[in-house]
């Protein structure tokens, strides 16, 4: 898990926009990785330093929300199409291993239709990660959502998601620019007052001596 992480912040820090893209799919092969990495370590260190502006922001969008997007629902596609093909069969047998039950399943499937505002409600989930986003692809596989369907909604609430995300991480990262500012400041300070100190040592040394 730990180099999976290493991974995931080697590829954003290397790649940008399309290093944050591949570690979405990462995010959602690998189902323990927790979604809110990605997307705030993105905005840490594509976003950090980067002033407060419209073109920051439009910044963050382009390489950090729409890489995130599309690639957490290219990443959660191969449980989509694993659920159309197998059902609840599967779940029953490997379920356990990425924390979805058949019963989960059933009682997100008897909340739902197919309506308008059941495309509003995924969106709505897959922006406020409440239900895991392993069980949402899953169900969208139950259901049999058309594919196409499924990556539109899907990028759509992630792109929001990570928006957030990448917002608080955009913070920490110009926080941390202006700490470290501060801190080579200091340095840089006491270096120079260590250096007029031991200038007026050596000054008061030979004074003192010529006086005597």
């Amino acid at each position: 898990m730990e180099q999976i992480i290493v991974v995931i912040q080697q590829l954003i820090i290397t790649a940008g926009g399309w290093g944050v893209f591949g570690a979405s799919v990462l995010e959602e092969i690998f189902s323990p990785i927790p979604a809110s990495l990605v997307q705030t370590t993105a905005g840490i260190f594509i976003m950090g330093g980067t002033a407060f502006s419209l073109g920051g922001f439009l910044k963050l969008l382009f390489l950090v929300s729409l890489p995130a997007g599309i690639g957490v629902s290219i990443g959660s596609l191969p449980y989509v199409w694993a659920m159309r093909r197998y059902g609840t069969v599967g779940i029953e047998k490997y379920g356990k291993y990425i924390g979805v039950t058949k019963t989960d399943l059933e009682q997100l499937e008897k909340k739902t239709h197919t309506t308008y505002w059941d495309d509003v409600a995924f969106v709505g989930m897959r922006a406020f990660p409440v239900i895991p986003s392993v069980m949402l692809a899953l169900y969208a596989g139950m259901v049999r959502m058309n594919y196409v369907r499924y990556c539109v909604l899907s990028t759509i609430g992630v792109f929001i998601r990570a928006t957030g995300l990448g917002l608080v991480g955009w913070l920490i990262g110009t926080t941390a620019s202006s700490i470290t500012s501060i801190v080579n400041y200091g340095e840089q300070l006491g270096l120079v007052i260590v250096a007029l100190a031991i200038l007026w040592y050596i000054y008061k040394y030979y004074t003192n001596k010529r006086a005597v």
